[in-house]
């Protein structure tokens, strides 16, 4: 009879390892879809907090822009402002190809000076009222006329000029079409200006009206008790020349260029701010003041130059800022389920191995080589990975958007990593291993962890992609440690466990406990439980350190539960403020701005803060960002107010404490920082108004007011507030949290966080289970015997659960240490403000009720995995088990 060829035995031993097989190629699908999907989903999230950022931007601050204090030549706005269309076309094309496809075309308006707007007709009163005078090329698709009919040209430089006004601008002057106004100031002539029409702008958001000021609606100041409108009208495009000399200064031309880059992926934001700083970095002059002059007579001697900025490239910096965090955390999670699945490809070897080892024995005997195993190996791991791989990455394409970019080498990666572990796994071991000591791999690991740490808290590699090597380094170094600690942990604890079970009747613990001490416990299960374990309580660190840094940033920015600005709040609303139900305390902030103060080496300005000390101190108390030495500022000190000073003016004072403010001597008692919501700037100066006395201002009006609401009337108190001071700005804590939680990022990692403590769970059931079946023939040979001295099946089933159990503790002891140590060493040293919106980097919290979650996990998946167990384990005949032991 021949001996089968390698194809037919390779056949035979696919068929006896099917169900193996099958469990490995399921592994490589979830490892494809993992390792697929989450650089794609990486991308999206990056994306769209680098969206979120730029469309947190005022729209005319985003596009690029510029703005000259000249106005054009007649030679420039000649035959429909061609020569300047062109120009600014020529401009264009000077952009970058990425730049270039994210602008649109130029936009200009010349705008002069604001000048009074009076009316000729005595019957016809009107507020008092300045008319900015504008010239759009392109009036007549920004503008559609509603009433009347569009501008035209003046009859010589002192004819009447046509204006058009918005319905509300036109409303709020009280000028009505066909009435004519004498506009007055400046250096130019005055000039008489009809009112020929009304219109209203089409696409009022769009990229035209965004640039202007009150085109759309009038802005109405009142500063003395005398209402003064100000309003923008538009004479007709071809009017310039009529209306102001060529080259004068009394006004000003604005070009933009719309620029939308919320939809850019975050790959390509490195080139397009390449491309804006090569375009910002020079000017372009449309013309020169010679040639402005050419053909008659020049007034001006400024060239039309321009030179462009937009706060896009700032937005963009921030956002690479906030990437190279988020990758560095979402890395630092991803180390944990990356890592189990791996483990999990090799567990699934290992029973490919123990199913197939009497045919490989076999392939042996009849001559097979190690070569030609290994490559039987790699055939059978290629048949199973490429499929799974391909289903696992066509799953993960499907799950993602489409605009997300999905990177092919994962999946290829993936595909292949059967085929290697396959062909390791039916490779014949040597009979002499060259074994290196067990203390100089503990030590080398170790110095490797010690040295990355060090590395990364130096300010680490760096990285091109903008992921630092060392942020997934330095967690699977460190799970690395503890794996090491965990397997010199469990050795012990079972040794305890024999010898306490040793004193004790019954055999299934003291078997368990010595199977566990005789390393029957597979190594790779223990690495995976502990490195899923360490990640899944890094997790929790991650959510609860950015979730406290958020509050409390929320409360710096709030400064009370909720609080009230306006520019003179009515003291009768905020005493009846005060007496609304579920408020506590009210404390109220006025604020002078441009007061003295001096010290021994000169005399600044800063905005002075007046409040009640006591009533501060109690709005606060508890609050992140609370007013610091408030407690002390009840009693003059040496004669001298006490104050509170920004860190801004601490910086001036040098360390000097005894000071003049508005005249009054002062001592300084604290410093809080400068970004506080109880003044608008950074230099200020906080006192108690009533320690002041008789050198107290006489009427300072109330700017802000400060309000401590008790739990859960924020919501009821917040809306009788808007309805009291009305029209001031009301603001609470719950908005300012609600305010950092809509950036993508912030969600973005929360979910990131979440998922991997999910899989992580996922994974460490598995684990636990594949331990078990892997170990499950050696299992049944032991029950065998014991069953056959008379131990009954329901004892029995404690078996799994003692062999398992010790190395979950020893596990669980090693990976909570794991996770705390990445919590408390390896967390500060990524740039957490992006997340929190603060100025400086939170403290790190500690999540104990998440701990004892990914602890109480771990006893369920390691009860149900030994229930599994025991259940295959009764299945076994003893009879059989104990002929085969014969053999």
């Amino acid at each position: 009879m021949s001996a089968p060829g390698p194809a037919r035995l390779l056949s035979r031993v696919a068929r006896a390892v099917r169900l193996p097989l099958a469990a490995t190629a399921a592994a490589t699908l979830l490892l494809a879809l993992l390792a697929t999907a989450a650089p794609g989903a990486l991308g999206v999230l990056l994306s769209d907090a680098q969206g979120y950022r730029i469309g947190q931007l005022v729209p005319s601050a985003a596009d690029l822009g510029a703005s000259v204090q000249v106005v054009p030549s007649t030679a420039m706005t000649t035959d429909d402002w061609q020569p300047m269309r062109g120009a600014l076309s020529d401009v264009r094309d000077e952009m970058g190809p990425l730049l270039r496809s994210a602008t649109g075309d130029a936009m200009v308006t010349v705008t002069l000076d604001g000048r009074t707007a009076t009316p000729v007709a005595p019957d016809r009163p009107a507020p008092p009222s300045t008319l900015v005078v504008g010239v759009d090329p392109d009036l007549a698709s920004h503008a559609r006329i509603v009433d009347g009919r569009a501008p035209e040209p003046p009859s010589g430089r002192r004819g009447v000029v046509d204006v058009v006004l918005a319905g509300s601008v036109a409303e709020a002057m009280s000028w009505h079409v066909g009435d004519v106004r004498l506009l007055t100031g400046t250096s130019l002539d005055d000039r008489r200006f009809r009112l020929t029409g009304i219109y209203e702008p089409v696409e009022p958001d769009g990229p035209f009206w965004r640039h202007t000021s009150a085109a759309v609606e009038p802005v109405v100041v009142d500063p003395y008790g005398d209402k003064i409108v100000t309003g923008t009208g538009w004479v007709a495009p071809d009017a310039l020349p009529g209306v102001v000399d060529p080259g004068s200064r009394d006004g000003r031309t604005d070009v933009w260029f719309p620029l939308d880059a919320t939809d850019l992926p975050a790959a390509q934001a490195p080139r397009l701010l390449d491309e804006l700083a090569a375009f910002t970095r020079i000017g372009f002059t449309l013309e020169r003041a010679s040639d402005q002059a050419q053909g008659g007579v020049f007034v001006g001697s400024a060239d039309l130059r321009l030179a462009f900025s937009t706060q896009t490239s700032e937005a963009l910096r921030q956002a690479q800022v906030s990437a190279s965090s988020t990758t560095a955390l979402v890395a630092m999670l991803a180390c944990g389920p990356a890592f189990a699945g791996l483990c999990v490809l090799v567990l699934t070897a290992g029973l490919v191995r123990d199913r197939a080892r009497g045919l490989l024995e076999l392939a042996r005997a009849r001559g097979g080589s190690g070569p030609q195993l290994a490559l039987g190996g790699a055939v059978l791991g290629l048949a199973i990975g490429i499929p799974g791989a391909l289903a696992g990455a066509l799953a993960a394409l499907a799950l993602l958007p489409p605009e997300a970019a999905t990177p092919w080498w994962p999946a290829v990666i993936c595909a292949l990593a059967p085929a290697v572990v396959l062909a390791a796994v039916a490779t014949p071991r040597p009979s002499v291993v060259a074994r290196v000591p067990r203390i100089a791999v503990e030590g080398g690991a170790v110095a490797l962890a010690l040295a990355a740490l060090v590395a990364l808290r130096q300010g680490g590699l760096g990285g091109a992609t903008g992921l630092d090597p060392l942020a997934v380094a330095v967690p699977l170094l460190v799970c690395l440690v503890a794996v090491l600690l965990a397997a010199r942990v469990l050795p012990l604890l079972a040794r305890g466990a024999v010898a306490w079970q040793s004193r004790r009747r019954g055999l299934v613990g003291l078997l368990g406990a010595a199977r566990a001490r005789d390393d029957r416990v597979s190594t790779v299960a223990l690495a995976a439980v502990v490195a899923a374990l360490a990640i899944a309580v890094f997790s929790g660190t991650v959510v609860a350190t950015l979730d406290a840094g958020r509050v409390a940033t929320a409360q710096e920015r709030a400064g009370a539960d909720v609080r009230v600005d306006g520019e003179d709040l009515d003291p009768a609303a905020v005493r009846r403020l005060g007496e609304t139900p579920g408020v506590r305390t009210v404390a109220t902030v006025a604020t002078t701005a441009h007061v003295s103060l001096a010290d021994p080496s000169g005399t600044a300005y800063v905005s002075r803060v007046l409040v009640d000390a006591d009533a501060l101190g109690a709005v606060q108390t508890g609050l992140a960002g609370a007013v610091p030495a408030v407690d002390t500022l009840g009693e003059t000190v040496d004669g001298r107010v006490p104050v509170v000073v920004s860190s801004a003016v601490a910086d001036r004072l040098d360390g000097a404490e005894d000071v003049e403010v508005d005249g009054v001597p002062a001592r300084v008692v604290g410093v809080a920082p400068s970004a506080t919501p109880l003044a608008t700037t950074r230099t200020w100066v906080l006192m108690d108004s009533g320690v002041l006395g008789d050198a107290a201002p006489g009427s300072v009006p109330v700017t802000t007011v400060l309000v401590d609401v008790d739990p859960g009337a924020e919501p009821a108190v917040a809306a009788e507030a808007r309805d009291l001071v009305a029209p001031a700005e009301v603001t609470t804590v719950r908005a300012q949290e609600a305010a950092l939680d809509g950036d993508p990022s912030v969600a973005g990692v929360h979910r990131a966080a979440l998922w991997s403590a999910a899989v992580c769970a996922a994974l460490v059931v598995v684990v636990i289970a594949m331990a078990l079946l892997g170990g499950g023939a050696a299992r049944a040979r032991d029950l065998a015997v014991v069953r056959a001295l008379g131990l009954s099946r329901v004892r029995e089933r404690g078996l799994p659960v003692w062999e398992v159990g010790l190395m979950s503790a020893a596990a669980a002891t090693a990976g909570s240490v794991a996770g705390l140590a990445l919590g408390l060493l390896v967390l500060g040293e990524i740039d957490l403000r992006p997340f929190t919106g603060a100025e400086i980097q939170p403290a790190t919290t500690l999540a104990l009720g998440w701990w004892l979650v990914v602890v109480g996990g771990l006893v369920v998946a390691t009860a149900l995995g030994a229930l599994l167990a025991a259940v295959g384990a009764g299945r076994y005949d003893v009879a059989d088990t104990l002929r085969m032991m014969e053999e």
